[in-house]
């Protein structure tokens, strides 16, 4: 595997070092793009970071550059061939309100279902309390002497 950097984007892009490396900054601005560094030794206290291209990165770079001899506008093109932050997040943000409104409905969905069975379970309740208690007062009133007596009174 072979170390592509910047003066390999220079030759096959015919702009200068200082250009390319604009670009770069600008395209991990504009597009959250992240390229991948290397660290090399260059001496024996110090280590140099270098930034090492794939070659579907080259291959960008070249359209970016016809991209901008075309448009003279860097932004756009930018964004046109490497992608754009805002709408990404956009999106990003527009799938997650769309999963959070499809939770949302089955969970509402669910709640009313709960609430429902908790008032027909309340209703059948209420139903059976009045007729124990209708027959408790049967009960009492058979009675003339008794445990149910003493508490009628």
């Amino acid at each position: 595997m072979t170390l592509i950097e910047y003066v390999d984007i220079v030759k096959q892009t015919g702009k200068s070092i200082s250009t390319i490396k604009k670009w770069r900054k600008k395209i991990e601005n504009l597009s959250g793009y992240e390229f991948t560094k290397t660290k090399a030794r260059v001496s024996r206290h110090s280590v140099q970071v270098f930034f090492d291209f794939s070659k579907d990165e080259v291959a960008k770079f070249i359209e970016l550059s016809k991209e901008i001899d075309k448009t003279k506008d860097l932004d756009s093109s930018i964004k046109k061939v490497w992608g754009d932050l805002n709408t990404q997040q956009a999106q990003s943000l527009e799938e997650d309100l769309l999963e959070l409104e499809f939770d949302f409905y089955n969970f509402k969905k669910e709640i009313t279902k709960t609430v429902t069975n908790l008032q027909t379970d309340n209703r059948v309740l209420s139903q059976r309390l009045t007729s124990m208690l209708e027959r408790l007062n049967e009960l009492e009133d058979d009675q003339k002497t008794g445990f149910f007596k003493r508490l009628k009174k």
